[in-house]
């Protein structure tokens, strides 16, 4: 038996903001790439439609400098952490730890004997795309650019996971989950989205269905949140974070099935309220 003590990891050092946003300068092309890979690059400015990443040519950031400006929409700011912040719909001082994991400057801390998370895949490129995939109609999204995608991360701001979606013309939309190394959900209990903000807000937490909704629910001013996975995967989420919490949750306007049935955003409500009064939830209110 070995008593001998197990060795210690260096404590992580401490940077300042205008150290992360120096970082994130020298690698502006992949940090625009990684957060609106909808935009293109032309010369040493970046040009997208907007925050939001939609097409266009409205927004352009200096990839040299981080300086960024939506001459539309009238945003804008000094560095590539605030435009983190704008993108994400989180504070710059969440989307500084963001950034810092993107760029492998933290560590998660966990448990002995924890799986580690895994790394996030390289900037501005589609993870894990497979050798020889199928050549079937169903398998177009395997080599397509994502035309969104939301990161997942853990209470300290590690990486957890991200959702990819997969848009095209005359094809039904795709959404994957990526666990950092192949296509599939991070091992349960997950996160909820925008877990940081949530746990850094006082006030109530509004509850949708899909990322794409909280982030418009974020935009105009609200603290929101959801699961990976959908419905499906609610089970598998670590809701205790919205414990002792005011809850407002707001589901899909899904139609009634064709044969006449609550539509799935009925049910979605079912199962959220019976997990939130299970985590102990202060208040749950459902918009209708």
């Amino acid at each position: 038996m070995d008593f001998s003590p197990r060795p210690q990891a260096p404590p992580l050092r401490r940077y300042e903001f205008a150290e992360v946003a120096g970082m994130l300068a020298r690698r502006g092309a992949d940090v625009c790439r990684h957060l609106l890979p909808a935009g293109r690059l032309n010369g040493h400015e970046f040009v997208v439609g907007d925050v939001t990443g939609s097409k266009g040519r409205s927004l352009s950031i200096n990839v040299k400098t981080g300086v960024w400006k939506d001459f539309s929409g009238g945003d804008g700011g000094a560095d590539l952490i605030a435009l983190w912040a704008a993108v994400s719909g989180i504070g710059q001082g969440d989307a500084k730890a963001e950034a810092e994991m993107w760029l492998g400057l933290s560590r998660r801390s966990e448990p002995v004997g924890a799986a580690r998370s895994p790394k996030p895949p390289p900037a501005g490129s589609t993870p894990a795309v497979p050798a020889n995939p199928p050549h079937d109609d169903g398998d177009w999204w395997k080599t397509a650019r994502p035309a969104r995608k939301w990161l997942y991360t853990y209470a300290d701001g590690s990486y957890a996971g991200e959702v990819y979606r997969f848009e095209s013309p005359g094809r039904k939309k795709v959404i994957r989950p990526w666990n950092g190394t192949t296509w599939q959900m991070p091992a349960a209990p997950r996160p909820l989205y925008r877990l940081p903000a949530i746990l850094a807000h006082a006030g109530p937490i509004v509850l949708v269905e899909g990322e794409k909704a909280a982030d418009a629910v974020v935009a105009v001013g609200y603290c929101a949140t959801t699961c990976m996975g959908g419905a499906q995967a609610a089970r598998q989420t670590d809701w205790s974070p919205l414990a002792s919490r005011d809850v407002l949750a707001w589901p899909d306007n899904d139609p009634p099935t064709k044969h006449g049935t609550a539509g799935a955003g009925v049910l979605w409500t079912k199962m959220i309220g019976d997990i939130l009064r299970e985590v102990g939830v202060a208040t749950v209110r459902v918009v209708r």
